[in-house]
């Protein structure tokens, strides 16, 4: 749906239109359109599916996404269309987390669902990850925020797979990570707990099940 042309010059992990013959929208928390959100989908565009063998496509791709409202403008800068062919249109969901940068370029900031708000400061699963993963040791990293159980704001819990031949002692590895999220990121970005693991749930595709992960976690605290 984004694409790099040779239109424009290349910027590292940047890209600078959306893919021909689709248009897409960011979308802010408040539901209104902004240069930094989950991004969705303008239908009708060339390629999108219009059924699941093992799925509602309905339900996946369209339940409760917004109709598109008078002026909201897609990432080529045209305005969206609000109907087709008579009939309202909705946006269709894509779940990816997408900021525009001053220059007019985007750069991806993971699933939407793996975004967080640590010290009221929103941040991709994928930046702590990749923090964490320079440490020496450390071999694979998942990031997930679990809501504490006398509520408030959410805790940060990373999974490590250690290295062959390190030691398994999870306050050790807490504070290496703490003090490299501290230096690298943000002071306020405080760490909760560290799960050592022997691998990471991943899917077919070989991305990381961060929902497994956050699901277990939490049913584990519920247990102990």
């Amino acid at each position: 749906y984004i694409t790099s042309t040779l239109l424009h010059p290349n910027a590292p992990s940047q890209f600078s239109a959306p893919a021909l013959g689709l248009d897409f929208v960011l979308l802010s928390e408040e539901g209104q359109p902004a240069d930094e959100g989950e991004l969705f989908l303008v239908p009708p565009s060339v390629g999108l599916s219009q059924t699941l063998l093992n799925a509602d496509h309905e339900k996946v791709y369209y339940a409760n996404t917004p109709l598109i409202q008078a002026g909201w403008r897609g990432a080529t800068g045209a305005l969206v269309p609000q109907e087709y062919e008579g009939v309202p249109v909705r946006l269709r969901r894509h779940g990816d987390y997408m900021r525009r940068l001053p220059s007019g370029y985007w750069v991806s900031g993971g699933r939407a669902d793996d975004a967080m708000n640590l010290g009221g400061i929103k941040v991709s699963s994928t930046e702590i990850e990749r923090v964490v993963a320079q440490i020496p040791g450390v071999g694979e990293a998942a990031a997930i925020a679990v809501p504490p159980p006398e509520g408030g704001p959410d805790r940060l819990v990373l999974y490590l797979v250690l290295q062959e031949g390190q030691p398994r002692t999870p306050a050790l590895w807490k504070e290496a990570c703490a003090q490299a999220i501290r230096e690298k990121l943000s002071p306020l970005f405080a760490l909760h707990d560290v799960v050592l693991v022997e691998e990471l749930p991943r899917t077919a595709s070989n991305k990381v099940m961060r929902r497994l992960l956050r699901q277990r976690y939490l049913e584990q605290q519920t247990h102990s």
